[in-house]
């Protein structure tokens, strides 16, 4: 593995820049180490500031593990009070990852996982790009994760059964223009079952708090409807019990301290988890009405922990609403 000190920017020059996203934040404090532990073996690195800022390479210590663990510290003979510097990984199968670092005094040193959707770009054309079989084991994980045995999809509906949505012999039932308008609900409670595993074309659009992740995957449109395809990835040891999932449509003006939240319920809602085991995921959907969004809003999604603080509050541009992907 080797490590460059240069700016960012200019290996943003040098590469073919297919897909760019915002870099992921990590905090560090004065003492102690994090670990960042990636999907395939690094190649190099770029730090932008190796004065306050300190990688820490396990390629050469002997573990078969070595070339997908590094290590990021914050200098101890800095005196900075504050600091930040941008840091970039590039793995052998070309995929890029970024980083904005910042000094923490806060900040744990639990380690972090990173996974292939955290890319921000790929050298060959394909950002984030997984095994069949990597697909195949989060596909398992995500079926092992502990859901609601059976769904509401709009208040006050009748819960059903998954299995219900298939035929006798396991096939897809049509999901057709009669269905729609004789029983929407149940039209609606089909889509979200045959597509509830998507991969979704979203980049690294998330939130997260310590290692639990929430993901936006994908927004479909269908009929009159809008779809929210979520992950929720609980990478720590301890269970995530899910309290309650609430939605609002916020404002987002600049330097402004009246910034407000109206409530802006789902209409329907897909496999919300009540618990989530540890280092397994889950995928939801939550569907409204179509809407759209101006530029100063956005739709706020808060997922609040029962007996915890892992709260996480994701805030999705009117850029995601306004462009669905169709069904």
């Amino acid at each position: 593995m080797k490590t460059h000190y240069i700016q960012i920017t200019l290996l943003a020059l040098l590469l073919p820049v297919l897909v760019i996203a915002q870099s992921t934040k990590i905090g560090l404090a004065k003492n102690g180490t994090k670990l960042l532990v990636f999907p395939s073996e690094i190649d190099f690195t770029v730090l932008g500031d190796p004065y306050n800022f300190v990688e820490v390479p396990f390629d050469k210590k002997g573990s078969k593990y070595g070339n997908l663990i590094i290590g990021l510290q914050f200098s101890l003979s800095s005196n900075e009070q504050s600091a930040s510097t941008n840091y970039s990984v590039i793995t052998e199968e070309g995929t890029i990852y970024d980083f904005q670092l910042f000094l923490d005094p806060s900040a744990d040193n639990s380690t972090i996982r990173i996974r292939p959707e955290m890319g921000t770009m790929s050298i060959n054309g394909n950002p984030g790009k997984r095994t069949n079989l990597q697909q195949a084991i989060e596909m398992a994980e995500q079926n092992d994760s502990i859901l609601p045995p059976k769904h509401y999809y709009k208040e006050h509906s009748p819960k059903k059964e998954d299995s219900d949505v298939q035929s006798y012999q396991g096939d897809q039932q049509p999901l057709t223009q009669e269905l729609y308008e004789s029983d929407k609900e149940e039209y609606i409670r089909r889509k979200c079952y045959y597509n509830q595993f998507n991969k979704g074309s979203i980049v690294r659009y998330f939130s997260r708090k310590d290692n639990i992740f929430l993901w936006l995957k994908e927004v479909y449109y269908d009929h009159d409807e809008l779809y929210l395809l979520f992950r929720l990835d609980n990478e720590e040891t301890i269970d995530y019990d899910v309290k309650l999932i609430r939605t609002s449509i916020g404002t987002n003006y600049r330097k402004s301290s009246s910034n407000q939240k109206t409530p802006f319920p789902a209409d329907h809602r897909y496999k919300i988890p009540k618990r989530v085991k540890g280092n397994t995921s889950n995928h939801f959907f939550l569907v409204y009405d179509k809407f759209t969004l101006d530029k100063n809003k956005n739709l706020v999604v808060q997922l609040d922990e029962i007996n915890g603080n892992r709260n996480i509050t994701l805030e999705i541009d009117r850029n995601q609403i306004n462009r669905p992907k169709k069904f």
